[in-house]
């Protein structure tokens, strides 16, 4: 039997985590890293299996012959069935034995009174390292395959992928599809993959439903949300032109200085004409960058140059010039000071979370056993 030992994943020194990063959205559109979904882990497990089966063609070729018979016992099979997941690549025909071996998965599992690990989550992972979307649904969807979907952790690798490749009426028919019974109103993870939907659809029907999304997620846990799921509702009551909800929004934000909500904050003031609050925020930035010194700057302290430009616009259309003189000034000393950032508003805001410690899950469950 293959011995894996326990993988955590890690913080790593990739471009992903360096505090203060940001990955421009056409390259990454995912809102949670690989480190944080497991893809990371699960490459590393990869790699360690294919050198277990020395040959992952043979494998393959073999697999139906060598497990799927009668008189293969059940453990051995998950243990075999997972091997395949990591060695599995981007192919018609390895996307046709996969199907068969997990048919054969449920066949087996139907006559095996023992305790059977969940292996929703790890094909999930296998379909989003192999980038297949398509395939995703198509198994999530296949009426008997969907017995195997049952984590949560999986749906969310899924709709994330959907999300990823901006799929966005799939996910939401998916998402519908699970929340029938309202269920998942309560997981933080699913919801803030709904709610960057919305803010990427950008409609009146999105943003009713993203405001109400939000307000039910609220009343069942207001200590417990992610502050990125208040950031896609505010900004989009912001595109939504109505800047007075985004900032009644914002005030459930516990750090009213971090920088998306500061982005956002910029530019409601702005739109409403309160071109008094936008200056004593420049002028915030810049005391507090002065009082830590600037070899502490970081991208918390960072304006978008493209917020700058739009607050600028608003200023000569309806402010004073004694307002637009010291936009100015305070303009070209967070310049100097190398305080902007070219990055949109939308490149800070999906930017994907910052990872937690994954487990290798199936091989933590068999070490168990």
């Amino acid at each position: 039997m293959l011995r894996v030992s326990r993988i955590g994943c890690r913080l790593s020194n990739s471009v992903l985590q360096l505090k203060g990063a940001i990955v421009p959205t056409n390259q990454i559109r995912c809102l949670f890293s690989g480190e944080e979904l497991g893809i990371k882990n699960y490459e590393l497990v990869r790699k360690q299996v294919k050198d277990y089966v020395k040959n992952p063609l043979r494998y393959k070729q073999n697999f139906e012959n060598r497990f799927v018979d009668e008189d293969c016992n059940f453990t051995k099979y998950e243990t075999e069935l997972n091997n395949l997941l990591h060695v599995v690549e981007k192919s018609e025909s390895d996307m046709i034995l996969l199907k068969e071996a997990l048919n054969t998965l449920i066949e087996k599992q139907s006559e095996y009174e023992g305790e059977k690990y969940a292996f929703g989550t790890v094909i999930m992972r296998t379909l989003y390292f192999l980038d297949m979307p398509n395939k995703a649904i198509e198994f999530y969807q296949n009426k008997n395959l969907r017995k195997l979907f049952t984590q949560v952790t999986g749906h969310q690798i899924l709709l994330d992928l959907l999300f990823e490749h901006k799929m966005y009426d799939d996910l939401l028919r998916i998402y519908e599809s699970l929340n029938i019974k309202g269920q998942l109103n309560r997981n933080r993870h699913i919801n803030v993959i709904v709610l960057a939907t919305y803010y990427q659809l950008n409609t009146p029907e999105t943003f009713q439903k993203a405001y109400t999304l939000w307000k039910k997620e609220k009343s069942i846990s207001s200590k417990h949300h992610f502050r990125k799921s208040l950031t896609f509702v505010a900004g989009l009551a912001l595109k939504q032109n109505d800047p007075g909800l985004a900032l009644n929004i914002l005030e459930d934000g516990v750090d009213h200085f971090y920088v998306t909500l500061r982005q956002i904050r910029l530019l409601a003031w702005a739109q409403l004409e309160k071109f008094d609050n936008v200056l004593e925020m420049l002028r915030s930035i810049l005391r507090h960058f002065q009082k830590i010194k600037a070899k502490n700057k970081s991208f918390y302290h960072l304006t978008s140059i493209p917020v700058l430009d739009d607050i600028e616009k608003l200023l000569k259309e309806n402010g004073s010039k004694e307002h637009i003189d010291e936009f100015s000034a305070l303009r070209r000393e967070m310049e100097t000071n190398q305080l902007v950032t070219n990055k949109t508003l939308d490149d800070m805001m999906c930017v994907p979370f910052p990872a937690q410690p994954v487990a290798n899950t199936f091989y933590k469950s068999k070490k168990n056993q």
